[in-house]
This record gives structure tokens, C-alpha cells and sequence, in this order.
């Protein structure tokens, strides 16, 4: 994508739209930084541990009843652990690992 360019108000003009497009390319890295930084321990597991989807989210549904279990019969539970849900879907994958390994070695 070659724009030829033939005068000073044409050379300010691209100037400022790629000043735009950086900007917005800008936003977007930082985003996903951010949800790198936010969910490291998670995209690591992920990363490691070999799971398919479907165990995640048999794995997932059982913690997530679980979970709210606990918030109904513990007092005050929720706001314990409000910034737990990073720890719960660690415990999560964790497990359906183990899950995972167990019933596959079962059925091999």
C-alpha cells in the first residue's frame, strides 16, 4: 500500500492517520498485555498441562456449583474472596488434569 505523496498538506494528512492507526494498534497490545499480566498463572497451565475443552468445562461446571454452594452457606464469602476466581479456575485446571490422566489411564 504505496501512497505517493506530492505535497506538505498530503505528508501531514498520513502523518496524522498513521498517528490513528498507531495509537489504536497501541491500545490493542496494551490490552492484551494487561490480560497476560492479569491471567498468567492460567495461560501457564493452559500452556502445560494437556486438556481438551470438554474436560475443562465438566471440570469448570462442577466448580462453579461449588462455588456457589459457598456462597450461600458461608456468611460473608463473597467478599472474602472476591478476587478468587483467578485461584478457583487454577484449582480447576488442576484438577481436570488429574481427572484427565486418571480416567485416561483407567481406559487404556
Amino acid at each position: 500500500m504505496t501512497k505517493k505523496i506530492r505535497n506538505i498538506e498530503t505528508l501531514i494528512a498520513e502523518k496524522e492517520r498513521l498517528k490513528l492507526l498507531c495509537k489504536a494498534q497501541e491500545q490493542l497490545i496494551e490490552k492484551k498485555l494487561d490480560y497476560m499480566q492479569d491471567n498468567l498463572g492460567i495461560i501457564a497451565l493452559e500452556t502445560i498441562l494437556p486438556i481438551n475443552n470438554a474436560s475443562k468445562q465438566s471440570i469448570s461446571n462442577v466448580f462453579e456449583g461449588i462455588q456457589g454452594i459457598l456462597q450461600t452457606f458461608v456468611p460473608g464469602f463473597s467478599e472474602k474472596f472476591e478476587h478468587s476466581g483467578k485461584w478457583f479456575k487454577i484449582i480447576e485446571l488442576i484438577a481436570a488434569t488429574i481427572f484427565t490422566r486418571f480416567f485416561y489411564q483407567k481406559s487404556a
